[in-house]
């Protein structure tokens, strides 16, 4: 009989339960083709239902037992999944159903082979293994300038000897010993000196002949590093940011394109405006009056609707945030005067907000905490200041914390 399709995957893809009517496998087949252009498929997307429910999986596992975590041997893997309730969401019901691909069925009388790979059914226990129970998780932060790998350990089966490394396997980040020495702790902070922050760290423990993958979990998105375009803004690219209407990536393209066009790529046309003839970001009076306008238009972007810590933290920590304006305001005042000044300004602009709360955004508690844990910086980097020659300053200072600390 003539062989209609070839499978090449295992056959037991073709089950389903016996004593489950409704549920049945069938095959399709896709086309590679749309609208005259050629396509090469590589889906991997699960789709479930049933009376009432549909769940949708788009991501990188395979339709395999370690891609879906469903054997001894797991994959780490990155997915979304859609769930709607046919019932309450019928919009939720459409979109997922007209998000799918139909195809062409495959008539059931057709004959099949089965060509799976020769170790598609093997079990990888053997091969690849796991990581001890004890190392629960690996946490990356970032404090005092520095990133910080805090590590959950289990003491109770702790093997008896065990070394971590860094990702690259170059460096011992930490060992038994070490952990021993200190009382075997369940939390172990390890200082990471590198510039790059780290995706995992490999583990060895007592007779283990090979290192093991453990991944560290990143809490919060500000502990990654801004792209290379966003490290160390100027000031004067900052004040134009914060107070600008056009948006972030607008004003810092434009930035760039100047940027090139000093390193070489230069404008043959005169400057005739005698404004633009004039470098005025030296200037005390426009810089701080632009640091007036700054201020304020972060005080409104603060004030509106802020719905996840991560905005939060991206408004005051990131790349184009309140930190970074602080850094660049402390590297280009002309005194410590002016500098203190400026962060003083800062600080009263900051516990002035009063931010859009309500049960969508987060909570005023975890705002507040925020703003706090930068309002506190700040003010330990004035009262490092040498403020001795101007008491005027250092009344004025002390009068604006007093207030806010009311």
């Amino acid at each position: 009989m003539k062989i209609s399709w070839y499978f090449y995957a295992p056959e037991s893809l073709d089950y389903a339960p016996e004593n489950r009517s409704e549920a049945y496998v069938n095959f399709a087949t896709l086309s590679e083709w749309e609208n005259k252009r050629y396509r090469p498929i590589h889906m991997k997307s699960i789709f479930l239902e049933n009376e009432n429910w549909y769940f949708y999986i788009i991501g990188s596992s395979n339709f395999t037992s370690a891609g879906l975590a469903l054997g001894k041997q797991k994959n780490y893997e990155a997915n979304i999944l859609y769930v709607t309730n046919s019932i309450k969401n019928k919009d939720g019901e459409k979109s997922l159903i007209n998000a799918y691909m139909d195809g062409e069925l495959i008539d059931d009388g057709l004959i099949l082979e089965w060509i799976p790979r020769e170790d598609e059914d093997k079990s990888t226990e053997d091969q690849l293994p796991t990581l001890h129970k004890a190392f629960k998780s690996a946490s990356l932060n970032f404090k005092r300038d520095k990133f910080i790998i805090e590590l959950d350990l289990d003491q109770e089966i702790m093997p008896k000897s065990f070394y971590i490394y860094d990702e690259l396997m170059k460096k011992e980040l930490y060992n038994s010993d070490e952990w021993k020495n200190v009382g075997k702790p369940s939390n172990v902070i390890i200082e990471y000196e590198e510039q790059r922050p780290p995706s995992g760290l490999f583990v060895k423990w007592d007779k283990l002949s090979v290192t093991v993958w453990w991944p560290i979990n990143i809490l919060n998105s500000s502990v990654l590093p801004p792209p290379e375009e966003l490290k160390d803004l100027p000031l004067e690219v900052l004040l134009n940011v914060l107070s600008s209407s056009k948006p972030p990536h607008r004003v810092i393209s434009e930035w760039l394109k100047k940027q090139k066009k000093t390193n070489g790529e230069s404008d043959a046309s005169p400057l005739i405006d005698p404004h633009k003839r004039v470098n005025t970001s030296t200037f005390l009076l426009q810089r701080t009056r632009k640091i007036s306008y700054a201020l304020t238009a972060l005080k409104e972007k603060l004030q509106k609707p802020i719905y996840t810590i991560e905005s939060l933290n991206w408004r005051i920590f990131g790349p184009v945030g309140v930190k970074a304006l602080c850094k660049a305001i402390t590297e280009t005042a002309k005194s410590e005067e002016e500098k203190a000044f400026l962060l003083t300004e800062i600080v009263f602009e900051l516990k002035n907000v009063k931010p859009h709360i309500s049960k969508e955004t987060i909570s005023k508690s975890e705002y507040k905490k925020t703003i706090d844990e930068i309002t506190s910086e700040l003010k330990k980097e004035i009262d490092n200041l040498d403020l001795t020659k101007d008491q005027q300053l250092n009344d004025y200072i002390t009068s604006v914390f007093q207030e806010i600390e009311k």
